[in-house]
């Protein structure tokens, strides 16, 4: 794809280039309350010991479901303190001792074992005393941001990007709109709040959270608030039941391309290291792809390895300094001066990570992030119609759990997480002198 295709697409990495190395640093993670980073099975500092590393393998939630309401996995019963703190046929109402007593020892408030699939967790009194003391207030936590006639979801801001954050907001209530035909769910105004990056406060007020940029979602998933469609990939290993992504997250785009390596026949590889593990993780997944006869990776700079080959550049990556006389693959967000790295000589193929979001700025010669924004809004309006009326965070997260937005290539149904796993390798140019 060459000529006046080529340089569209060149412009618009450099767009997404531009948004992305802005916001480079993620937030520093703030406390969390004891008891919920209990029931989501989070460690840090605060919980450290057995029996928050028994709950980081059989996390509360997994069964009981965000809002403790149970059902989750087989005859879960709810645990929030609606249900524990009244009496049943067969148990006097929890207190905290015998709360603390369930789960330790196994043994409910009226002396009855619990069923064996229940883990008995090694919890000091203070952290089971935490415990407690989350599920009596899970449920208001559950509908922070609803009323009775309104429904608010928050939108951080784009730091830096005043102009775009406006704008990103009408595309997202423009989205919204058309899912619902109109304003309101089940008579409740949907309103897309404007909040600052990292403001704790002002999203926990919020059902969820929309569009944040992905280095900040744990920032909110930690504090038990939803996100909805981040701007930039997800690792791929977040929990679909607080946080969902319309973009395929880096596990899945590595995967694509080992695939796009083996299916073409390369037999030598160069991964230019770029930040973090990428490089080592792709290696791995190109020896999965081809256990047999796995193509030769080297792993290093690329100034320094031989010139023929396939090189892969991976973002934070340098460009070549020398001619190239294989193959250049390189993400969209890093096309440059027409689409060509200056130091390729062979043919360049571009990655792109977001199929869909590119293919329609093209035709539509919209900036890609609002692009997203009206997407975002339309998933949002059709997972709040089936959320209901009574809609709550877990509930609007479980809406997704089987939704095939065909018309906006998202499929949760095979892909829970992001929606998509879909990424196209474009060809740039054919070779060079």
């Amino acid at each position: 794809m060459t000529g006046g295709l080529g340089r569209r697409f060149a412009a618009l990495g450099l767009l997404f280039a531009a948004w992305l190395s802005a916001f480079a640093q993620p937030l520093a993670a703030d406390p969390v309350a004891l008891g919920r980073a209990l029931f989501t099975g989070r460690i840090d500092g605060q919980n450290a010991g057995r029996g928050a590393r028994q709950l980081a393998r059989f996390a509360c939630h997994s069964c009981h479901g965000r809002d403790a309401l149970g059902g989750v996995e087989g005859d879960v019963p709810p645990i929030d303190a609606r249900f524990l703190m009244r009496p049943t046929q067969t148990r006097p109402a929890y207190g905290e001792a015998a709360f603390i007593r369930a789960i330790t020892q196994g043994v409910d408030a009226g002396d009855r074992a619990l069923s064996r699939l229940m883990p008995r967790y090694d919890l000091t009194d203070d952290q089971a005393r935490a415990l407690f003391a989350y599920l009596q207030q899970v449920g208001t936590e559950q509908r922070r941001g609803v009323a009775p006639r309104a429904v608010q979801i928050g939108l951080p801001a784009v730091p830096g990007q005043p102009d775009l954050h406006g704008d990103l907001l009408a595309a997202i209530e423009t989205g919204l709109s058309q899912a619902l035909g109109g304003p309101a769910a089940y008579g409740r105004k949907v309103r897309i709040v404007p909040i600052a990056r990292g403001d704790a406060a002002a999203a926990a007020g919020m059902l969820a959270v929309i569009s944040p940029l992905a280095a900040d979602v744990a920032a909110y998933t930690g504090r038990g608030i939803p996100v909805l469609f981040p701007l930039g990939a997800l690792a791929g290993d977040e929990d679909p039941s607080i946080v969902r992504a319309a973009t395929p997250d880096r596990q899945s785009q590595r995967r694509a391309l080992a695939r796009h390596l083996v299916e073409t026949g390369a037999a030598q590889v160069t991964i230019e290291p770029g930040q973090g593990d990428g490089a080592r993780a792709l290696a791995r997944d190109l020896r999965m792809e081809r256990p047999d006869a796995p193509p030769d990776v080297i792993l290093g700079a690329a100034g320094a390895a031989a010139r023929d080959g396939d090189l892969v550049l991976l973002p934070g990556g340098a460009l070549p300094e020398e001619g190239w006389r294989g193959r250049v693959i390189l993400p969209f967000s890093l096309l440059r001066d027409g689409g060509l790295p200056p130091g390729a000589r062979g043919e360049v193929i571009a990655m792109i990570e977001t199929p869909w979001i590119v293919t329609r700025a093209i035709e539509t010669r919209t900036h890609p992030v609002l692009v997203h924004g009206r997407r975002a809004g339309v998933a949002l309006g059709e997972a709040l119609k089936v959320a209901g009326r009574d809609v709550t965070r877990a509930g609007l997260l479980a809406a997704l759990d089987d939704s095939v937005l065909q018309e906006l290539g998202l499929d949760y149904e095979a892909h829970r997480l992001s929606g998509t796993a879909r990424v196209d390798f474009v060809p740039l140019s054919g070779g060079g002198q």
